[in-house]
């Protein structure tokens, strides 16, 4: 009898243990309120939370990463105690765009992405060319019925060094948004790189992922 109980007893306590475990799972993805400077960054930068998001064309990986207001003051004042008073006069620089990071990179560590399939030094030149000047055309942002074009484009080269190139684009806010005061659309990225001819490729950061972004804590 002693026996029996004992293992009934564990078995409650197995239970409640496991209940209380769901319980702290459940809270910590889905009730995400708001975070520290670095654990802020951190949700943004995870590929599991929806806002920077991936495809795969064969040697080459198109990355997009939304980054709001809140991300853009955090990463550039990398104070883990960030100000309140400090935030609130850094966000005006971002309040009227709205930011994304764009990578396009090879799966190769050791090759430069720019040289990939090349023919000779001429066409290096024209794809650094294009990539700076031509490739903000080809890039644009579909937020319900609205189709954005780059309000800010920046194209950071690698130089040889790295087996990637960066962009960081803005576009302008959807005045539905605005004045609803809620994420009402997918953003839905259309590029059409001309230098890797892989025709039309879509990337979707969906509406659903972006609302339950958590705020950024502040002190």
């Amino acid at each position: 009898m002693k026996n029996i109980k004992a293992k009934s007893s564990w078995g409650v306590i197995a239970i409640v243990l496991l209940a209380a475990l769901a319980v702290l799972v459940i809270s910590w993805k889905h009730d995400i309120k708001s975070l520290p400077p670095v654990d802020y960054i951190k949700y943004v930068n995870n590929e599991k939370n929806g806002l920077n998001i991936s495809k795969h064309i064969d040697d080459v990986n198109y990355t997009i990463q939304y980054r709001p207001v809140e991300y853009m003051v955090a990463n550039e004042q990398k104070n883990p105690y960030l100000k309140t008073s400090v935030f609130e006069s850094e966000k005006g620089k971002y309040d009227n765009l709205e930011y994304y990071f764009m990578q396009i990179a090879t799966s190769k560590a050791d090759q430069d992405v720019l040289t990939l399939n090349l023919k000779n030094q001429q066409d290096y030149t024209d794809r650094q060319k294009y990539y700076s000047f031509g490739f903000e055309n080809d890039i644009c942002l579909v937020e319900g019925s609205d189709t954005l074009h780059c309000a800010i484009f920046n194209y950071v080269p690698n130089y040889g060094i790295a087996p990637h190139i960066d962009f960081m684009l803005a576009f302008e806010k959807n005045k539905q948004e605005i004045t609803s005061g809620k994420i009402m659309f997918d953003r839905t990225f259309v590029i059409s790189d001309q230098v890797m001819g892989y025709g039309t490729i879509k990337l979707n950061i969906s509406k659903e992922d972006l609302s339950k972004a958590p705020s950024l804590t502040t002190y």
